[in-house]
């Protein structure tokens, strides 16, 4: 999708890297590429559009949850940064700061490496250095600043756009669309057992 090498394994120019190359999917535009801790600067318009969320050591996360057990298709990297997002927005500032800075209950996406993290330590052992990552949400954000990349581009009519790219990548933690693949029900079956377990020990 990116043009980097695509595998569980990526290598590739990880430093100065600032625009994705144009997907195969008929966009009329380029991805613009940041580090998650730069998602509250004025170049993340407040605008719809879409936007990937790829991170470093992705494949070992990935490996760790079994993905790769599951299933044949292997997601696109942009060196070694590894694509496990697709998500849309009609504010792409706010939305991009819910996954990095929010919480378990505004983004599924930090919802699910909180559980991936619970259960396999699949962040912890990626090459996280971040500790407490699994219990604390300030520890998940900090994670995310120092592991993640934000992909994003303005578009019109959002939806359709992630459609069409959830239609041609793996995008392996998108979970909504694809409930009946292997991958997303063992992800459904953490969320509740490990949000579940939160719930009773919090109440």
């Amino acid at each position: 999708m990116f043009g980097a090498g695509v595998g569980r394994g990526c290598n590739g120019d990880r430093d100065g890297v600032r625009a994705l190359p144009r997907s195969h999917v008929s966009f009329d535009w380029s991805f613009q590429l940041l580090r998650a801790s730069e998602i509250r600067q004025p170049k993340v318009p407040r605008a719809p559009g879409v936007y990937l969320l790829l991170a470093r050591g992705g494949d070992r996360l990935l490996g760790l949850a079994g993905y790769f057990d599951r299933s044949a298709e292997v997601p696109a990297c942009w060196g070694e940064y590894v694509h496990l997002y697709t998500g849309k927005a009609w504010d792409l500032r706010s939305r991009l700061r819910q996954h990095v800075d929010g919480d378990c209950y505004s983004s599924s996406f930090r919802r699910t490496l909180t559980a991936l993290e619970v259960n396999f330590e699949a962040l912890s052992l990626s090459g996280s250095h971040v500790v407490g990552v699994g219990r604390d949400e300030d520890a998940l954000s900090k994670w995310l600043a120092e592991t993640c990349l934000v992909a994003f581009a303005v578009a019109a009519k959002p939806t359709e756009v992630e459609t069409e790219i959830l239609r041609s990548t793996p995008s392996p933690l998108n979970i909504n669309g694809r409930r009946s693949q292997a991958f997303q029900k063992r992800l459904l079956r953490l969320h509740r057992t490990t949000f579940d377990c939160r719930r009773r020990t919090s109440s």
